[in-house]
């Protein structure tokens, strides 16, 4: 059997479609090598990290301050920043103590009842 040439491999990767004009191929995803790293606070002491900073972006944020705030008044990015950290680690301990709720009644599954009641 042949090895497959660098053409077949290629007609592979595009499906038998022509590239679009003007269109570069991707050569790993990321510019200049750089590696995609979560932002500090985002990770867990056990190595599970990420899925509370995933829904609490900046703009998001400060989507929620501009509801209440009135529209005179402006907000320092240090504000923003203070408060998407509070709002991170008040989900964080929210999170841990209906975790543990569901773990003392032999429970994998955390429940709307476990997080009112860390509240």
């Amino acid at each position: 059997m042949a090895k497959d040439s660098p053409q077949k491999s290629q007609d592979i990767e595009t499906m038998g479609r022509k590239p679009k004009r003007g269109a570069r191929k991707k050569k790993g995803g990321r510019r200049n090598g750089e590696k995609q790293v979560a932002p500090a606070g985002c990770a867990s002491s056990d190595g599970e990290g990420g899925s509370a900073c995933a829904g609490l972006q900046m703009p998001n944020i400060e989507c929620l301050m501009r509801q209440v705030i009135p529209k005179d008044v402006t907000i320092s990015s240090r504000a923003k920043q203070l408060t998407h950290d509070c709002a991170v680690k008040l989900v964080g301990l929210v999170a841990d103590e209906a975790s543990e709720q569901a773990r003392a009644q032999h429970r994998r599954t955390v429940k709307p009842e476990d997080i009112k009641s860390s509240l």
